[in-house]
């Protein structure tokens, strides 16, 4: 744990071939990510930030009908969690691949000239569509990644490709933030088309890797045995006889409580400062500063914390810094509150 890089070097040669097929697919799912959050959110914040948005007779805010759309994000998810499930359990690997890559081509397609002029609907279908993706996209690959490697390999192999999402992380809000200026909506989205297509390609050369690899080893054969329970009761059934996935399953349930209400403070801050395609400017620079110093905290900070002051301090880091964020926060919006009055 002293050497930050050890994770990710510890390879064997003839593993190298799919650790970098995947380090690739994972970058790129990564790419597109933040490729399409700034965008979807600077379009929904945007077009509604002169004039709010009116639902029941409740008038609302930009950056509180965002909250209407992170609820409606939680349902879609729900079905695409369904309709995932049933198709994980008809196709495999590449093929799984191919089934959500096709449809995320054709949103790309479907929403290039809609969302030129959007309307209300446009908007709120390419917010739930933005998120869609990572549910769907980085789930497909973890169902490939998982059902490709043994848990031998995954020790050695998780470390580079997990680093391929951070670095496709930075890399996407770094493109972002460069040519906001230069490329309109609809350029962003034929770049997440192309990308699309090069996914496509690897999961393809993947599944002719891991096909031949196969061929020569019995021992990495799949059985063919597969689960018919429902997966959402099994993992209930898991997490409510364990004290310790209860208390992770808490913990992720308060994350996503405080980085929604974080996420409406940012937002809101935003859209009360700026207009127009600054606040685009402004969402793809904050995200391209938060995904260079996760980079940074991961390959040099983590492993440093953890084995200086213990698993217990490392937890700690993250709500502290949370909780000094938000009183600053609030610390500073108190006083600009009583200089105005």
């Amino acid at each position: 744990m002293t050497n930050p890089f050890k994770a990710v070097l510890d390879i064997r040669r003839h593993e190298l071939p799919l650790a970098l097929l995947m380090f690739s697919y994972f970058f790129l799912v990564i790419t597109s990510f933040w490729i399409l959050k700034p965008i979807k959110k600077a379009l929904f914040i945007q077009y509604y930030d002169t004039t709010g948005f009116t639902l029941l007779n409740w008038h609302m805010t930009a950056s509180q009908a965002e909250l209407i759309a992170k609820v409606l994000n939680m349902l879609v998810a729900i079905i695409a969690v369904i309709v995932f499930t049933w198709l994980s359990r008809h196709f495999r690997r590449q093929q799984l691949t191919y089934c959500f890559s096709a449809f995320f081509l054709a949103g790309y397609v479907l929403y290039s000239p809609l969302i030129v002029n959007p309307t209300d609907l446009t908007v709120w279908t390419f917010y739930l569509f933005g998120d869609l993706f990572s549910t769907l996209m980085v789930a497909t690959f973890f169902v490939f990644l998982n059902d490709s490697v043994t848990p031998a390999e995954a020790k050695r192999l998780y470390g580079l490709i997990g680093l391929g999402g951070v670095v496709g992380g930075v890399f996407g809000t770094s493109a972002v933030r460069l040519w906001i200026d230069d490329l309109d909506r609809t350029d962003w989205l034929w770049v997440c088309f192309a990308i699309a297509i090069i996914i496509i390609a690897i999961a393809m050369s993947a599944g002719r890797f891991i096909k031949r690899r196969d061929e020569t080893d019995v021992s990495l054969k799949d059985d063919g045995k597969q689960s018919h329970d429902n997966p959402a009761f099994e993992g209930a059934l898991l997490v409510f006889k364990s004290r310790y996935m209860l208390a992770i399953a808490c913990v992720v349930g308060l994350y996503e409580i405080v980085s929604t209400l974080l996420d409406f403070q940012f937002t809101a801050t935003v859209s009360h400062y700026l207009d127009g395609d600054a606040i685009g400017r402004q969402f793809s620079m904050v995200f391209a500063i938060t995904n260079w110093v996760s980079m940074f905290v991961q390959l040099f900070l983590t492993s440093l914390v953890m084995t200086r002051f213990g698993l217990t301090v490392a937890l700690m880091v993250l709500p502290v810094a949370i909780l000094a964020g938000s009183a600053g926060f609030f610390s500073s919006s108190l006083f600009s509150g009583l200089a105005v009055r």
